[in-house]
């Protein structure tokens, strides 16, 4: 009997602790994103108040939880869209940091 469970529980504790890295990945990203954007508001009411009422929404619609084999990330281009759509100006453009 114990050795059944053995057998049932641990792919039940794999599954869980990979769920658990996911969502700590996706918090980072998303607290980090959030800061980013947060700094480029240099202050400005109107930019700040954009990240703050739209933010969540459109990270949700821009995250990739990713597989087994392709990364999760954190699709940029598509968060600044959302953003710049609701705030319905130019608020936010991606920058290539390569050269």
């Amino acid at each position: 009997m114990g050795e059944i469970f053995a057998k049932a529980i641990l792919p039940v504790l794999a599954v869980a602790g990979l769920l658990w890295w996911r969502g700590e990945q996706r918090d980072t990203a998303k607290r980090e994103a959030r800061e980013s954007l947060v700094a480029a508001c240099a202050g400005e009411r109107e930019c700040l108040g954009v990240v703050d009422r739209w933010y969540d929404l459109c990270f949700t619609n821009a995250w990739s939880g990713g597989t087994r084999r392709v990364q999760a990330d954190l699709g940029e281009e598509a968060l600044a869209k959302c953003l710049n759509e609701h705030a319905r100006q130019p608020l936010f453009e991606v920058v290539d940091g390569r050269e």
